[in-house]
Parts: structure tokens; C-alpha cells; sequence
């Protein structure tokens, strides 16, 4: 074996050892050779440092056969000259080059692997960050320009040379207000929002891959370690070792990258908090007093950081990156920020407190949900309105200071806890009497509360349907939307001085407009709601995170998917908080937000949301449950999305038998599941068996709701599919005519696949200028909603093309 892959193979094998266990593996390993093991050992220390990258710096260390970086610099690599070094990191190294072919001039940054280091999964990894950046568009992140092999046949990439500023450094030089540091903040959560919808997790945010320029643009950099979320849409496959899990900056990096745990989205929110706490403070979060990989790893593990405002008034020594310390003075700190520590203390202190610690909480599904509703937040504090952030609770923190210290609690602290325990009984039992009455009165009213609640309810809703009584109302014809509209004015009049059972009846209705497809009504009755509910409880209620989400359900149906997902992301947020059977709640909207990236088509993302939300379902109700049907529809209608057919059908298969056995056979979620498993079908070209399942469905559909609506577009659309494959041409054009007619009235993807469907038959049916129409039309309203390089519209470009070389050959060209 060559000495270097010998190494490596040793080394690696050694990281996943616990420390006590390696000088015996080593001993065996090495087999005598005390070069090999002091060049390991050597390499095992300096992974203890704190330094990024330290092992894979000392794999990839100038050998003495290959030429110092800096020799390459005069020479070409593919059409660029290269001018200086730039940098260098653990696998490559980053040149200033330009290019100086025929075609243009232009001053680029170049990235190339180190020489000699002939590692296949260096080289896959750099032609993922290759393929990463090639699909992120954003005015705020680097693009890629080119990329290639060199003559030695190693992998480079080209971004633009920016020369700019770490975001740090730059609102410190600049003097940035705190107003003016989150907006800026603001931008840089926007770039990682896109990496993330590109289902991209950058994982080494920190300000040195943050860069902003002389006029004021935010420059994210650096995908090189990025994980990709969903690797089979680039076409690569990355596989995950202990040791990669090292590739990240320490003092940026989240508990679950410490621990080896997956890595998420939530994982670059962490670095963001840690990002904004530098930008606010001018601290880092931690002091790790010994730069080791334990005492790092401990103090992320299981120190709280101190919160922002309490740190400012703080003196810390500051080493650079010369290895010299200062001190930071709170002075200093506060004259960067353009203000007085007192002011800035107190600037800092409970919103932004909040905000910055929701970020940093050490459980990953705790903190914001995504950059964006990070972002949403700030935008919320600086514009004076309540954030979501909130504090944590005294029990929490005992929870987690007790699962920290088992061993302490169990031996003589535990007596602490014990003492606590016996004067909280005490002190209950002295009050016991006295609160007694009191508790079975508050009961009582409760309880009274509640039964007034319903009657009254029953007595409204009586009154409404007497309304339909031809004895009330001399014989005039009443309609369902009339009763609604008469209960809307009577509700508002009947319950003004009840503004808790205003808001649940609000809700409802809203929700019935929404079903029927009187979108505006729903639209107007639910945002009234939310105002009553953030009046009555407050912005981190359970009652105000249902409002929260049945807003985004409105916005889920008309198509607007973008702020369907922030709102699910703010109701997440809030329910995340909660405990109990509110967890059902939280269930719920994990579900519904699985919708929204079905809708948008990130079936990898829905999928993980389906799974989480049916972990939850299983765990309250067990596996025979209305609630656990409705997810494994949805669970199965992903699997099928993604061609993942022999999953899906037992998950379908499932949720049918437990409709049968509860009788449930004509409900919506099992016309759903049925179209699922017919869209299966249609997968294995079993076209008739198909068919059956969606007349079944549509039939179902047109009897549960008025013509028109949506629900009815989805049933008429499948059916007309299995029909066309059959060559059924005359059944199938009424059908998809009907539903991209429906479509049309709510603006969403879902009419850009209609049209293409219809597109389709058109061009079966040798209507070529029809087809072609329809395709350019789908086309217009995907790039509308996906963007011009997403997926759906690239494939339906591909059918308009596949059109037009049909008509040539049709008309014998």
C-alpha cells in the first residue's frame, strides 16, 4: 500500500477510536514502523486543535516530490493565468487569476486541489461543491463561472475574485448601528434561505466566508463542506465518515456537528445565531479557555452561552490572529456600535436576547425553523412588533442541568433536590386548605365556562339553520353560502362582548369559505381571528400558532406557497415550545407544511416532514386513527412522487384498510389516498386498474363539493391521464379542458402541470400549434413559480421540444 493511503487508512481508523483505545490500535497498525507512528500521532494532536481543518491540512501538507503552491504562479490552469495565492484550506488552494484568452479578461478567484493527493472522495467532494454552486443563483452567494480539470488532472472551479471585507470586520470599520447590523444580517439569512430551498446546508458559516464589499453587497463563499439535503437530484453520492464530521469551524459549529449527529438546516441557523451574537456583542458565545477538542466539544455540549446583554458589560481578552491578546473593553465595544454600553445593554436585552438564544438552543428542532423565519423575527423586532423568540422556562433549564449531571444528582447534590422537593410539599400542604375550595370553584367555573360556551354555540348555529326552514322564511330559497353569510353578520353582533368564541367561530368559517372556494371571505374571517387571538393570549399561544396555521392552509389553497411556508414556520416554531397533546398540533402542521414542499416539489423535504409528523400521530393514537390515515396518504403520495413505488404501496395500501375499518370509505383523505395509489399505477403502466381508482375519486369529489373547485381539477386531471395512455383521446379532452379551467381560477403550479397535461394530448393528437401553445403557457406560469432552471420547467421544455421534432417528422421535414 502507498505510504500516504496507508496513513490515511490508519489515521482515520484511529479517529474513530476513543482516546484510551488508540495506542493499542496503533501499536498493531504501525506494526514497528516509528515514522508512521509519530507522523500519526503527530496528526492526532493537532486535531485536538481547534483549527478548521487541521487533519485534512496535514494529509494534504506539501509533500517534498510536488512543488510548493506558490511555484504555479505565473503558469495557466485551463484558460486563467495565475497571479497570487489567495488562501489555501484543508483539500484545496485558492489562487487570483484572470483570464487572458481570446474571449474576455477578468480577474477571478480559482480553487484547485492540492497536488498529489490522488483521494477519490477529496475529488468527489470538490465536484460537489462544483455542482453546488452551479445551481445556487443569488445576488448574495459567489456564482460559479467555471470549472474544469487541470493538466495534472486535478479538479478546479472559478468564482468571481470579490474583494471584500469579513461582515465583522466591516459593520465594526463602518460603525454599524445595531438597526443597521440585523438588516445586514437580514441579507445573509436571505442567501442561506435559497442554499436551503436548493436543499443545500452550507455548515461553515462564519465571517470569513461572509464577505461585504466597498459598496455595501453581502458575498456568502465557500460550499466546500456543504452538505447536500437531497444528493441524488445533483447525481452524487457523498458518503458520511466520523471523520469528515471534523470538517467545520469549531467556534461556528452547532451540538450536532460536535456529536457526529445528522446535519440540517438548523444546523446553519445555529451558525447564524452565532454570527448575530459576534455582530451584537463583539463576543463570541463561549470562552473556551483550553483549545483542545474535549473542552471545546464540552463547553458546546453543555454551557449555555451567556445572553448577549448581559456579555456587553463584560471585559474578555481577545486573541488575533497573530496569537496576540487585548482586552475588549465594553467601551469599545459599545463606540463600534455607535452608542453607550448602558444603552446598548439595554437595547440588547429581552427581544433580541430571545431572538439570539432561540438560534443558539443546543436541540436542533427548538431553534428557528429555518433561516428565514430567522429572519422574519428580526424583521419583526425592528419594526416594534412582538417576536416569537421566547425565553426558557425554569423547568427547562432544571431538565437539562439534571440530564447533565445524573451523576452529581444522584450522589450528594441530590440532597439539594430533596430539600427542594420537601418544602414545596410543606409549603403545599400549609396552603393546601386554604387553596383547596378555591381550586374545586376555579373547576366549577371552568367547567361552567365551557357548557356556556357550547349552548351558546348550539343556540347560534340552531338559529342559523332555522333560517333554511321554508316555515321561517315564506317559502325563499336558501342556499349553503347564504347560511354562512348570515351567520358571518350574526356572529360579529352576538358575540362582541366574547372575543375567545368569536375567534374559534371565525375560524371555522373561514375554513368552510376556504372549502368551497370563496378564498377572499375565508381570507378576511381568518386574519380576524389572529388579531382577536394575539389580543387575547399573545403571539406564542397555542390558540394564536392554530390561527397561524390555518392562515397558511388558506394561503396553501390559492397557490401562494412562499407565505404559506413562513407561516407554517412561525406555528412550528410556537408549537415546538409546547408540550402535552398540544403535540398533536404540532403534528398537524409539520403535515400541512409537507403539502406546501409537495406542492413545490421538494419531495425529499416532504417526506422527512410526513415521517416526523407520523412518529408523532403513532405515538398519541396508535395505528388504527383517522389523524394516522391522513398522514400516510400524504407520506405515500410523496414516496410516489419520487418513483419510490414499493415503499409507497404498503404506506397507501395501510391507510385504505384503516378508512375501512372505521368506516371512513367517502372522506376526502381517502379519495386522496386513492389517487395516489392510481398515479402508482400509472407508473407500471396499469392504466385500467387506474382508472377504476380514479372514477371512484372523482365521483366521490363531484358529490362532496360545488363544481369548480380545486379538489374536482386534481380527480379530473388523473382520470384524463390514465384515459390518454389508453388512447382514449375523445374522454380524456373534455376532462383536461375541465380541469385547467378550474385551475386557472387559482393561480399556483398546479396549472402549469394542468396545461401541460392538456399540452400533451394535444400533441398526441397531432394538434401541433394547439400543443405548442399550451406548452409555452405551462412554461410561463412554472417559471413564475419554480424559476427559469427548476426541474419542471426544464422538463417541460424538453416536451415542447419533443413537440416540435414530432411535427417535423409528422409533416415530413
Amino acid at each position: 500500500m502507498d505510504y500516504w493511503n496507508r496513513l490515511e487508512a490508519i489515521l482515520l481508523a484511529a479517529l474513530e477510536l476513543d482516546d484510551a483505545d488508540r495506542p493499542g490500535y496503533l501499536d498493531q497498525a504501525c506494526a514497528g514502523d516509528a515514522a508512521l507512528r509519530q507522523e500519526i500521532e503527530d496528526m492526532l494532536a493537532a486535531h485536538e486543535d481547534a483549527q478548521a481543518l487541521s487533519i485534512e491540512s496535514r494529509l494534504l501538507a506539501d509533500r517534498p516530490e510536488f512543488p510548493s503552491p506558490e511555484a504555479l504562479i505565473g503558469s495557466h490552469i485551463g484558460p486563467y493565468r495565475i497571479k497570487q495565492m489567495l488562501g489555501e484550506g484543508g483539500m484545496g488552494m485558492v489562487y487570483l487569476a484572470t483570464r487572458d484568452d481570446a474571449h474576455y479578461t477578468q480577474d477571478v478567484a480559482l480553487k484547485l486541489v492540492r497536488p498529489g493527493y490522488q483521494n477519490a472522495e477529496i475529488h468527489a467532494r470538490f465536484r460537489t461543491e462544483r455542482q453546488v454552486l452551479a445551481r445556487l443563483t443569488h445576488p448574495n452567494i459567489a456564482a460559479l463561472l467555471d470549472g474544469g480539470m487541470s493538466a495534472d488532472g486535478r479538479p478546479y472551479l472559478v468564482m468571481p475574485y470579490i474583494e471584500g471585507t469579513p461582515i465583522t470586520t466591516y459593520c465594526d470599520e463602518q460603525m454599524l448601528s445595531i438597526a443597521d447590523r440585523l438588516r445586514l444580517f437580514r441579507t445573509v439569512c436571505a442567501a442561506v434561505q435559497h442554499a436551503h430551498q436548493n436543499l443545500v446546508v452550507h455548515r461553515d458559516l462564519k465571517p470569513s466566508n461572509i464577505l461585504v464589499t466597498r459598496d455595501g453587497t453581502v458575498k456568502l463563499l465557500d460550499f466546500g463542506i456543504a452538505k447536500l439535503l437531497d444528493p441524488e437530484q445533483l447525481g452524487v453520492s457523498v458518503a458520511v465518515t466520523r471523520s469528515e464530521l471534523r470538517l467545520m469551524t469549531p467556534d461556528y459549529a452547532a451540538p450536532e456537528q460536535v456529536r457526529g449527529s445528522d446535519v440540517t438546516t438548523a444546523t446553519d441557523v445555529y451558525a447564524l445565531g452565532v454570527l448575530l451574537y459576534e455582530l451584537l456583542t463583539g463576543h463570541s458565545p463561549y470562552r473556551i479557555e483550553r483549545r483542545v477538542r474535549q473542552e471545546i466539544e464540552r463547553v458546546i455540549l453543555e454551557e449555555e452561552p451567556a445572553r448577549p446583554s448581559a456579555v456587553v458589560t463584560e471585559v474578555r481578552a481577545l486573541t488575533s490572529s497573530d496569537g496576540t491578546t487585548h482586552s475588549l473593553q465594553p467601551a469599545e465595544i459599545s463606540r463600534s456600535r455607535r452608542t453607550s454600553v448602558a444603552r446598548l445593554r439595554s437595547a440588547l436585552q429581552q427581544d433580541l436576547d430571545n431572538v439570539v438564544m432561540m438560534a443558539l438552543r443546543k436541540e436542533p428542532e427548538r431553534r428557528y425553523a429555518s433561516a428565514e423565519q430567522f429572519s422574519a423575527d428580526i424583521e419583526r423586532y425592528l419594526e416594534g412588533r412582538p417576536v416569537i423568540a421566547q425565553k426558557d422556562t425554569l423547568g427547562y433549564r432544571m431538565r437539562k442541568f439534571a440530564s447533565r449531571n445524573r451523576t452529581a444528582l444522584s450522589l450528594g447534590a441530590g440532597a439539594l433536590l430533596i430539600l427542594l422537593a420537601l418544602s414545596t410539599v410543606t409549603t403545599y400542604q400549609a396552603l393546601r386548605l386554604s387553596r383547596q375550595s378555591t381550586a374545586l370553584a376555579a373547576q366549577r367555573d371552568r367547567a361552567r365556562d365551557e357548557a356556556d360556551k357550547a349552548r351558546q354555540t348550539t343556540d347560534f348555529l340552531l338559529n342559523i339553520f332555522n333560517k333554511a326552514d321554508p316555515n321561517v322564511n315564506e317559502g325563499t330559497p336558501v342556499t349553503a353560502i347564504d347560511l354562512l353569510d348570515e351567520g358571518t353578520r350574526q356572529m360579529r353582533v352576538e358575540f362582541v362582548d366574547q372575543p375567545d368564541l368569536r375567534a374559534e367561530l371565525l375560524l371555522e368559517m373561514g375554513r368552510i369559505y376556504d372549502e368551497i372556494g370563496r378564498y377572499a371571505t375565508g381570507d378576511s374571517l381568518i386574519h380576524e381571528a389572529i388579531d382577536v387571538l394575539r389580543d387575547l393570549f399573545g403571539p406564542e399561544h397555542r390558540r394564536y400558532a392554530l390561527g397561524v396555521s390555518r392562515l397558511a392552509m388558506h394561503h396553501t389553497l390559492t397557490g401562494e406557497l412562499a407565505d404559506a411556508d413562513s407561516l407554517y414556520d412561525i406555528a412550528i416554531a410556537i408549537q415546538n415550545t409546547l408540550q402535552g397533546e398540544d403535540r398533536n398540533d404540532l403534528a398537524n402542521t409539520y403535515m400541512s407544511l409537507a403539502v406546501v414542499r409537495f406542492e413545490q416539489r421538494q419531495f425529499a423535504v416532504a417526506e422527512s416532514l410526513f415521517t416526523v409528523s407520523l412518529d408523532i400521530k403513532r405515538a398519541l393514537f396508535g395505528d388504527v386513527h383517522h389523524s394516522v390515515m391522513q398522514v400516510l396518504n400524504g407520506l405515500g403520495g410523496t414516496l410516489v412522487a419520487q418513483q419510490k413505488t414499493d415503499e409507497a404501496e404498503p404506506v397507501l395500501r395501510e391507510a385504505l384498510a384503516i378508512a375501512d375499518s372505521l368506516g371512513l370509505e367517502k372522506q376526502l383523505a381517502v379519495t386522496a389516498t386513492k389517487n395516489h395509489l392510481g398515479a402508482l399505477l400509472i407508473g407500471r403502466k396499469e392504466y385500467p386498474e387506474a382508472e377504476v381508482l380514479f372514477r371512484e375519486t372523482l365521483a366521490i369529489r363531484r358529490e362532496l363539493y360545488e363544481p369548480g373547485h380545486p379538489a374536482i381539477a386534481t380527480a379530473v386531471n388523473s382520470l384524463a391521464v390514465a384515459l390518454q395512455n389508453q388512447y382514449k383521446f375523445d374522454e380524456a379532452e373534455p376532462l383536461f379542458a375541465e380541469s385547467v379551467e378550474i385551475q386557472r381560477k387559482v393561480p399556483g403550479p398546479r396549472l402549469g402541470f394542468a396545461l401541460r397535461n392538456f399540452a400533451m394530448l394535444r400533441r398526441d393528437q397531432k394538434r401541433w400549434d394547439e400543443a405548442e401553445a399550451l406548452f409555452k403557457e405551462a412554461m410561463d406560469v412554472l417559471v413564475e413559480q419554480f424559476g427559469p432552471d427548476h426541474a419542471q420547467v426544464q422538463l417541460t421544455q424538453s416536451r415542447l421540444e419533443e413537440s416540435y421534432r414530432m411535427r417535423k417528422e409528422d409533416q415530413g421535414g
